[in-house]
């Protein structure tokens, strides 16, 4: 039995478990999040795929953000499996790394990894291949975890998938593997993304503003234009160009904030955003 622990646990959110919900609970009544907390637990199973892009830095500055979408998908229902996409940011492992192991733990619980489609896809897919060391130290997907884990319990499986090779081809053909593999199967892809890194927070919410544009036409050789030509350090594009490309029928904007927004420093700042993708 392979298991992968908490790394950032008690460092980018609580790693007691009392302290960790009443935390994720902060998220949702922040006055930058969505003000309320979800219904819970939920009953229905989801009617369709659907996608998240949601960000992924400590949750005192990003988390408020993130719990937008969660509290949307909450109230939309349970899927057959979860996908989560995050991008490499330890330099660690393989270009596509899909995480080569039985479960991840973390201070909510043990979630399990749904072992016969990560098989599948490493084998299926020509950029993918089993591989942990790509998610031992990398917090993109762990820190989504204990959200899904609060709306969903611990019943649900991951497909974990990080990427240090985020080129629009590579994106493009991780898309349609997933596609096909999980074509029977409602599915909800979380791709783990931030947005512009340490500039000013006018600078960053111009700059996220042209990039969240093209992602909400779901305009994904547009988005990566935009990050090359206005030089956006946005660093989950991959991850969020394999949801664009899932064939999703649409995509809305829930929440754009910086971490200037939640420190009042401006000077220097993280741009979050937090999508939907779906009907």
């Amino acid at each position: 039995m392979k298991e992968r622990y908490s790394v950032v646990a008690g460092a980018f959110y609580e790693n007691s478990p009392s302290r960790l919900k009443s935390q994720i609970e902060g998220c949702f009544l922040n006055p930058y999040g969505p003000g309320e907390l979800p219904k819970l637990p939920i009953s229905k199973r989801l009617e369709n795929s659907i996608g998240v892009m949601v960000p992924h830095a400590g949750y005192i500055y990003s988390g408020p953000v993130a719990s937008h979408a969660y509290f949307e998908i909450s109230r939309m229902g349970f899927p057959d499996i979860v996908v989560a996409i995050g991008p490499n940011h330890t330099g660690y492992g393989k270009p596509i790394g899909v995480y080569d192991g039985d479960a991840w733990v973390t201070p909510l619980g043990r979630v399990e990894v749904a072992t016969d489609i990560t098989h599948e896809l490493a084998s299926h897919c020509e950029f993918a291949s089993l591989d942990a060391l790509s998610h031992k130290y990398e917090h993109s997907i762990e820190v989504q975890l204990p959200f899904l884990q609060y709306i969903y319990g611990n019943s649900f499986s991951i497909v974990p998938i990080c990427m240090m090779d985020q080129h629009l081809r590579v994106a493009k053909g991780l898309s349609k593997c997933l596609k096909e593999i999980l074509s029977e199967k409602v599915v909800l892809i979380v791709a783990s993304s931030d947005m512009d890194h340490y500039e000013d927070h006018e600078t960053v919410v111009e700059k996220d503003k042209k990039v969240l544009e093209k992602i909400e036409v779901l305009d994904t050789e547009g988005m990566y234009e935009e990050i090359k030509k206005n030089h956006v350090t946005m660093c989950g594009y991959g991850p969020v160009s394999v949801a664009m490309n899932y064939g999703f029928p649409g995509a809305r904007l829930l929440k754009h904030a910086t971490s200037g927004d939640i420190t009042g420093d401006k000077t220097k700042v993280v741009g979050y955003a937090a999508v939907l993708f779906s009907s």
